[in-house]
């Protein structure tokens, strides 16, 4: 039995990368603003996650001096200027597998701020295994700017191996 074991675990260290878990980069991602509401899109982008800003503050038609940048298991909200979320049944950013083929999402969270960000307790976050969305209502952005950094987790595969950046197994049964 311990061979097995030693023999398993070097199979595992030597998988190819391609087999590794993946996070959102190389994948079509719908970033939609909703608002006032869940069913309302305000504006809506299909992107690719990588490198460099996805969605850059000249391509946000609905907002200024704001731009988000879609991680390999983050999304990261800058803001140039001062910024105040309304509130309403619902007003902030859903990101979504566009070709279903990530696996499941499995939670969405506030990573970090910048001081200049107040509010974010009242961020209300969710997620279903498609998408992650969070709800920024409250949120304000003093006049020199801030940053707001989302963290995006990925369930298992069903081989049992967890993907994204996460600190925990999620929920998920494989």
């Amino acid at each position: 039995m311990p061979r097995l074991v030693c023999t398993l675990l070097v199979a595992i260290a030597i998988m190819p990368a391609a087999a590794m878990p993946q996070g959102l980069y190389g994948h079509t991602i719908t970033a939609d603003w909703l608002h006032p509401d869940f069913g309302t899109v305000l504006e809506s982008h299909d992107v690719v996650a990588g490198p460099g800003v996805e969605l850059p503050t000249e391509v946000i038609i609905n907002a200024t001096g704001m731009s988000i940048d879609i991680g390999e298991t983050t999304v990261r909200f800058e803001f140039l200027a001062e910024t105040y979320w309304s509130y309403a049944i619902f007003n902030g950013w859903r990101f979504a597998d566009t070709n279903h083929d990530l696996p499941a999402f499995g939670g969405y969270r506030v990573l970090e701020y910048s001081a200049g960000v107040t509010g974010v307790d009242q961020i209300i976050t969710g997620f279903d295994s498609e998408a992650v969305w969070a709800d920024f209502g409250g949120v304000v952005v003093a006049a020199g700017g801030g940053y707001l950094v989302m963290g995006v987790d990925l369930t298992l595969f069903a081989d049992g191996f967890e993907t994204g950046n996460t600190t925990a197994w999620s929920t998920a049964v494989p």
